[in-house]
This record gives structure tokens, C-alpha cells and sequence, in this order.
């Protein structure tokens, strides 16, 4: 399948003037396969200091395709702005040493952004199913376009072992995965003139937005 050739305006580059599907697709987003996992660290000091955005150190559950139960460390820290301070429950950002990340479904992530139900009701699950369902959309229209990992996500306290959250979420593709997978490269950029970008995929963008 060939790439679709429009820019992504303030964050990447074409290195050559078009993109190319050639890096090799890392194991967390090569599934459309939701995933169960576990997150265990201390839910109280996230939550109750969420604009703090407090590193954690946590460990990552999941059972493997075939079958097998795999662990690893991670650190967690809050992200994000109106969401850190209107949620219950806050947005994550979830952070793997590449050492314990390999052979792993996590290999090659670093930081990962994991979009969280914000607050426990029906209405909040439906937004983030919504949400997740508008970055696949889009993934349709463009292969420029972030790619997702839907969860099923069981959140165990490590200070209170008997407490544990279930919800759903998605976990966000890097803007470095995007760039390796498209053969891109980011640039930081000051200012853009409305000149500069690409109407296409302007159009495109506005709409996803």
C-alpha cells in the first residue's frame, strides 16, 4: 500500500518531497486487536496530584499472542491541559526503557500517550469510544494521520492492593513512530504562513479537528 503524499504542517518534513511506507512497523501498532493490559502504581498519587504531573515508577501486564504472561517496569506521569484539569481520572503518559521494552510489545516505544476515560460513567466511556473511532476514521482518509491501540485496562494500586479500576482507553502513536513510519523528518518550526501549507491536507485536518 503506498503512502498518501500530503505534509503534516508544524510537525514534519518531507525529507524528499513525498513519503514512503519503508520503516519497519513497530509490534504495538502492527494490531487492530484490542489489548488487555494491567498498569500497577500508586493510583493516589496521580490522580491527587495530577497537575504536578508526578513520575511514577509502575509495572506494564499483558499476555502475548501466544499466551504468554509478560511484566515489565514502566514509569507513568500525567500529560495534557484541559483534560489534567477538568478529569477524575487524568490522561497518562507511559514511559518504557528500551532495554526492558525488547521482545516486547512495547519494543522500540519510549513515550507513549494513553487517552483515559476521564471520568467513571457511560457517558465518558462512550466519548473516549467516539474519540478512538475518529483517529481510525482518519487513518482511512490519510495514512498521515496518528495511528491507536484500543485498551482494556485494569489499573491496580500498588499502596492498597485491593483497589483496582477497569476502563477503557487508547494508547497514541508517537510523532517519532509517525515520522520513521512515513519516512519523515521532524522539525521544529516557529512560524508557519498560511502559504506554506499544504491545502489539501489543511482541509483535511480541519476536519479531523
Amino acid at each position: 500500500m503506498q503512502c498518501s503524499r500530503e505534509m503534516r504542517p508544524l510537525i514534519l518534513l518531507f525529507l524528499f518531497g513525498s513519503a514512503v511506507c519503508g520503516a519497519d512497523e513497530l509490534p504495538l501498532f502492527a494490531s487492530n486487536e484490542s489489548l488487555d493490559i494491567t498498569l500497577q502504581f500508586p493510583l493516589d498519587t496521580i490522580i491527587r496530584q495530577a497537575e504536578k504531573e508526578p513520575d511514577v515508577a509502575g509495572t506494564a501486564h499483558y499476555t502475548d499472542a501466544d499466551g504468554r504472561k509478560v511484566s515489565l517496569p514502566v514509569k507513568l506521569t500525567t500529560r495534557g491541559k484541559s483534560r489534567l484539569a477538568m478529569c477524575r481520572f487524568p490522561p497518562l503518559l507511559l514511559m518504557i526503557d528500551k532495554k526492558d521494552g525488547k521482545g516486547t510489545i512495547f519494543e522500540g516505544q519510549k513515550e507513549l500517550k494513553i487517552t483515559t476515560h476521564c471520568r467513571p460513567s457511560a457517558t465518558f466511556r462512550s466519548y473516549i469510544l467516539q474519540e478512538f473511532s475518529i483517529y481510525r476514521a482518519f487513518n482511512v482518509l490519510t495514512d498521515t494521520s496518528f495511528r491507536t491501540r484500543y485498551l482494556n485496562i485494569t489499573y491496580q494500586d500498588t499502596d492498597n492492593p485491593t483497589r483496582t479500576i477497569v476502563e477503557n482507553g487508547f494508547v497514541l502513536e508517537s510523532v517519532k513512530e509517525l515520522a520513521n513510519r512515513l519516512e519523515l523528518k521532524r522539525q521544529k518550526i516557529p512560524v508557519v504562513k498560511t502559504s506554506q501549507l499544504d491545502p489539501a491536507y489543511t482541509v483535511l485536518a480541519a476536519l479531523f479537528q
